[in-house]
């Protein structure tokens, strides 16, 4: 409905740094068709072993924030 009535659909584009295998953040730039743009930092935490699943990465930062 609200796509509909004030906000119709547009396009963007985000494009994302990861540097080093493991590196220490994963950030970006976007910027849309309407003439947003910005950064986001997505995460800041570097772990010193290796997540191969969802569940793996859940259960690490829920121990690490107890």
């Amino acid at each position: 409905a609200l796509r509909n009535t004030r906000s119709p659909i547009h396009y963007g584009a985000f494009m994302v740094t990861c540097n080093g295998h493991f590196p220490n953040d994963l950030g970006g730039h976007y910027w849309t068709d309407r003439g947003t743009n910005g950064s986001l930092k997505i995460f800041n935490r570097k772990l010193k072993v290796e997540i191969n699943s969802y569940e793996e990465g859940e259960h690490l930062f829920k121990k690490q924030g107890e």
